[in-house]
């Protein structure tokens, strides 16, 4: 019995196998990706929510930082840092208290912005830390 049936060379059959694999894989990664990035933005906001509180602004003309506290307790600052500077506080770090439900405003006299320009704050708390990109006004 003599079959006379042609079929694909082992050479094709294994870069078309190699093929199939490859882009499984790419496919896989990209999702993987994006699924990643979901959950870093939804962990990043519900650590920014377990806080209390966030940077409302940043000004250059008075080194100053407005945080807004939005938890019902007191909130205490015990460092800020801008732009990789950890800065001093005009009152001093061990003195800065923002009441529950408010804005305080915390002057700085060591760190300064530049009007317009992008400034990474991070702002330290007994509460935990928060760092936000903000662009410093005047």
């Amino acid at each position: 019995m003599v079959f006379n049936k042609k079929a694909i060379s082992p050479v094709v059959a294994t870069a078309l196998l190699l093929v199939v694999a490859v882009v499984a894989v790419v496919g896989v990664q990209g999702w993987y990706r994006s699924f990643q990035s979901a959950k870093l933005v939804d962990v990043s906001d519900q650590a920014d929510q377990a806080a209390g509180f966030t940077v409302q602004a940043v000004s250059a003309t008075t080194p100053s930082i407005y945080v807004k506290n939005s938890a019902s307790t007191a909130l205490n600052v015990t460092s800020v840092i801008i732009d990789g500077t950890v800065c001093t506080a005009t009152a001093g770090m061990d003195s800065i208290t923002i009441a529950g439900s408010s804005t305080g405003n915390i002057s700085l006299a060591t760190c300064s912005a530049t009007a317009g320009s992008s400034t990474v704050v991070t702002v330290v708390t007994t509460n935990g830390l928060i760092t936000e990109t903000l662009t410093a006004i005047t």
